[in-house]
This record gives C-alpha cells, structure tokens and sequence, in this order.
C-alpha cells in the first residue's frame, strides 16, 4: 500500500502535453474540409433545440450517434492509441454510446423524449453547455497557446463531443435518456484526470461545467417562464 501511494497520478501518464495536443492537428488535417460538415450538423442540432418538430429528437439522435462513432475511429482509434494503451479501449466505449444513440433514434417513444417538445430557452443549463461546448470550448487551447490547427471541435474531439451531447440530452427527459449521460460523464472525469495528470488544471473544466449544468436541470423548475422561447 506504501509502495502505492508514493505515485503520483502523473506516474501513469504514457505521454506529453505536446504529443497529447498534437494528435488533434493531425485529426483536424486529416478531417479537413469535413469540419464545414460538422458545422452544418451542430446548426442542425441548434436548430432542433430551438425549433422543434415532430422529428427532431430522432434527427439528433442519428446525428449524435455519427458524431460519436467518428469520433472513436478518427480521433481515439486513429490518433490517440498510438500514445496511450487504453485509448482502443475509450474508443469501443464511444462505438457503445454510438449504438445507444442509434437505438434511441429508431425507437419511436424514446427519439420523442430526447428533446423537449417546446423550444428550449437560451437560459437552459443544456443549451449554455451545448452553446459552450461549440464556440467557447475550443479557444481554450488558443488561450493556452497552443496552434489553432489544434483546437477541440465537436465531432472530432471527446471533450467538446461529450459536453455537447450532455447539453442536448439536458434538454430533454432525463428519466428517458439517463442512460445516454452516463459515458459523456465518465469520459469528462476520465478527461479531467488526464489534465491533471499534465500539470493542467484547466483541463477540468468540461467536468466541473458538465455536473453543474446537470445538476442545474435536476434543480430547474419546468413551469418557470424562462422555460418560453427568448
């Protein structure tokens, strides 16, 4: 038990902070011009949340579940594995949410739960974290001056991947759709550990900012009037 504790959770790390962060300039220079695609499918799912129709939910579900799916082949499978052992690992747990996710938009009375039936309020804990999880996540690493041919784009990376499906499935039923939150959250922890592991705090903030917005649902009275189209 001794022997244990004198390791440092930096002890396992298998590799550096550049190697890490240059494995997402080789996936965005292997995705491009595929990124305009991402583009159109995140405006598809914005507009899901805020003008729902009957096929919404389903609509996000399948485009959810392409999301992830490559996510595990380009980033995780591709990119990731050849600096870390377990990440072919992450990545058949990313193909399992992406099977979730499909099996939700095929199945007629779930794919009508994964959103609300009524346009979702800008102040909604889902739709800041969604909103967050496109456009304020991947400057992070410009702050950190790291090479903009490296940012964390939805669909490529599982930090910004995960905390956008959270934020849309915040949205929705939880009763219905807790089975999806569970790998977006543990991908988060499994994330915030691997920051730290760096010397980087900041790296816990899709944790830190995916409980809070979940928590802030679970406390959020439905019947505010906030609940409205702004």
């Amino acid at each position: 038990m001794q022997d244990w504790a004198s390791y440092a959770l930096s002890d396992f790390l298998m590799f550096s902070p550049a190697s890490y962060y240059r494995r997402y300039e080789l996936a965005n220079a292997d995705l491009w011009p595929g990124q305009l695609l991402l583009a159109a499918a995140a405006i598809t799912l914005l507009w899901a949340l805020r003008r729902p129709g009957p096929r919404s939910g389903q609509w996000a579900a399948l485009l959810l579940a392409a999301v992830w799916a490559m996510v595990a082949g380009l980033f995780l499978h591709r990119h990731y594995a050849q600096i870390n052992l377990a990440a072919d690992g992450f990545a058949l747990v990313f193909l399992l949410q992406a099977l979730l996710l499909l099996a939700c938009g095929l199945s007629p009375t779930w794919r009508q739960r994964v959103l609300a039936a009524r346009p979702v309020s800008t102040r909604h804990p889902g739709m800041l974290l969604f909103v967050y999880a496109l456009l304020v996540h991947p400057l992070f690493g410009l702050l950190a001056d790291r090479p903009w041919q490296g940012v964390e784009l939805f669909g490529i990376a599982p930090d910004a991947t995960a905390l956008a499906t959270l934020g849309i499935l915040l949205t929705g039923s939880l009763a219905a759709n807790w089975p999806l939150l569970i790998v977006p959250l543990t991908w988060c922890a499994i994330s915030a550990l691997t920051y730290l592991a760096m010397g980087h705090v900041h790296g816990i903030a899709p944790l830190v900012l995916a409980i809070a917005a979940l928590v802030a649902t679970l406390f959020r009275n439905p019947t505010r009037a906030d609940n409205a189209t702004r």
